[in-house]
C-alpha cells in the first residue's frame, strides 16, 4: 500500500471480501466499507488512510518517547537499543506509523496475555465531552456495541443472582421460624428457600442451588423472597402498632382514672 491509494486500499478490501456475510460495500460512497459486527454494523471511512499510515514519525516524537521513565513505553515500545544496533551498512527505511503501531499492539497483547487483567467498561455520556450531560441514545449504543446489554441478558437466563450465605440468612431468616436459622448457615438457607413458594422452571428443575460458599437464584426467586419478607415485616409492623396503642390507651386511662379519685377525694 506504499504507492496505494484510498480508492484503492477499499477496492482491494472489496475484491477480497466482497463476498464475505459480514462486509458490507456502500455503492455510492466508494472510500467506505462497513463490517458487520455481531450488535450492528460499523462503517469505517478511508478518506487520508494511506497517507496516514505513510507518514513517518518524527524523530523528536520519538526521542522523548525514548527518554520516558516508564517501562513499557522507554524500554518495550520504543527502545534505544533497536536504532543503536542497525546495521550501518545501508540506511533503513523509516518506519511507518502503521508498523509502529503494529510492533507497539503485538506487544501491549503480548503483556496482557502475561498478566491476569481485569478491564473496566468505560462509556461516554456525550459526544461533546462536557460534564452533566447525558446523551440516551449514544450511551445505549456503547452498551450495546460493548456487549453489555447482551452479557446482562446472559445473566439473567442463568442465576443472576448470587449471595454469600451468611448475607443471605442474614436477609431472609425471617421468614422461618428461629430454630430453623440455628447451626449450619448451608442448611439454614436451604430451609428458606424450601419455606418459600417459588414456582419451577419449565424444565420442572429447581430455580435455586446452594453451593459452598453462595446461594444462586434466578432473577425471579429473590423477588418472591423479598415480597414475603415485606409482608413478614408488615404484619409485625402491625402487631407492635397494636400493642403500642394498647398500652398508651391503659397507660391514658390509669391517669385518668388517678385523676377521678383525686378529684373525689
Amino acid at each position: 500500500m506504499r504507492k496505494g491509494s484510498d480508492e484503492a486500499f477499499v477496492n482491494k478490501l472489496r475484491r477480497e471480501h466482497g463476498k464475505h456475510a459480514h462486509f458490507v460495500a456502500p455503492r455510492q460512497q466508494p472510500l467506505q466499507f462497513g463490517v458487520m459486527h455481531y450488535a450492528e454494523t460499523v462503517v469505517y471511512d478511508s478518506a487520508s488512510f494511506v497517507h496516514k499510515s505513510h507518514h513517518k514519525m518524527d524523530d523528536t516524537v520519538r526521542t522523548v518517547l525514548q527518554s520516558s521513565t516508564l517501562p513499557l513505553i522507554g524500554h518495550e515500545l520504543f527502545p534505544i537499543a533497536d536504532d543503536a544496533a542497525a546495521p550501518k551498512r545501508k540506511a533503513a527505511r523509516p518506519k511507518a506509523l502503521g508498523t509502529v503501531f503494529q510492533h507497539s499492539l503485538s506487544a501491549l497483547m503480548k503483556a496482557i496475555r502475561e498478566t491476569k487483567s481485569h478491564f473496566v467498561r468505560c462509556i461516554k455520556p456525550n459526544a461533546d465531552l462536557v460534564a452533566a450531560k447525558f446523551d440516551r441514545d449514544m450511551v445505549l449504543r456503547q452498551m450495546r456495541t460493548n456487549g453489555v446489554i447482551d452479557a446482562v441478558k446472559v445473566r439473567q437466563v442463568g442465576y443472576s443472582d448470587r449471595i454469600p450465605i451468611s448475607q443471605f440468612v442474614r436477609m431472609y431468616g425471617a421468614l422461618v421460624p428461629s430454630s430453623g436459622v440455628n447451626g449450619d448457615d448451608a442448611a439454614a438457607a436451604q430451609r428458606i428457600l424450601d419455606a418459600v413458594v417459588v414456582d419451577q422452571d419449565e424444565a420442572g428443575s429447581k430455580p435455586w442451588q446452594v453451593g459452598k460458599t453462595l446461594v444462586f437464584c434466578r432473577r425471579h426467586v429473590c423477588a418472591a423472597l423479598d415480597n414475603q419478607l415485606a409482608l413478614k415485616h408488615a404484619r409485625a409492623a402491625v402487631v407492635i402498632q397494636r400493642h403500642t396503642r394498647g398500652w398508651l390507651v391503659r397507660r391514658r386511662m390509669r391517669a385518668v382514672h388517678r385523676a377521678h379519685a383525686a378529684l373525689k377525694a
